[in-house]
Parts: C-alpha cells; structure tokens; sequence
C-alpha cells in the first residue's frame, strides 16, 4: 500500500495506518478486559475491619476502584472511537488513491 496525498500537503501511509489502527484496537480490548477485572473485584468495607480508621480505609478503596473503573471504561470507548476513525481514514485514503490511479489511466486513454 502507497502514500497518498491530499491537497493540503499531508501524506498518509495506508499500511501504517492499518497497523496503528489494529494496535488501537488492541489496546480498546486490552481496555476492556481491564474494565472487567476491576469491575469485579468485589471487596466491600466489611472485609476491611470494624476499626473506624479502617472502615474509612475501605470507603476511601471502593471509591477509588469504582473511579478507576469509571476512567478505564472513558479510555475504552476513547481507544475504540480512535480505532474507527483511523480505519475510516484508511479506506478514505484507499478510495482516494484508486480515484486518482483511474483517473490517470482514463487521461492516458485519451478517455
């Protein structure tokens, strides 16, 4: 796969391309997985003692794990978005080739 440009000077490389946007989408799914670990963890303020400090401990760790899980799951939907818009800019740039490359055989036709 070549490099297009457009008309404002940028070149894209199709190939790479394709390949950051497969590593984005491991990452999402990395991602995901992670989500669903911390997700499940289900240690509750119970398990942390009746110890008032630690009590507070164990409400200060829910919190944390369920934020975590909240900004893992923002970074998931992030990575996944990025993901479809990079293969989105990949078939762009491959149409646009292809356009290009048929309309230069169809100028050398005499077409």
């Amino acid at each position: 796969m070549g490099t297009s440009s457009s008309g404002s000077g940028i070149q894209m490389n199709v190939g790479e391309l394709t390949t950051v946007a497969s590593n984005v989408d491991d990452l999402a799914a990395a991602l995901t997985t992670m989500q669903q670990y911390v997700s499940a963890d289900k240690i509750s303020d119970a398990q942390f003692g009746q110890i008032d400090e630690a009590q507070a401990a164990a409400q200060v760790y829910v919190a944390a794990i369920q934020a975590l899980a909240t900004s893992v799951g923002k970074a998931q939907a992030f990575a996944a978005g990025a993901h479809n818009a990079l293969l989105q800019a990949s078939k762009a740039t491959t149409t646009t080739d292809e356009e290009a490359s048929a309309s230069l055989f169809n100028a050398g036709q005499g077409a």
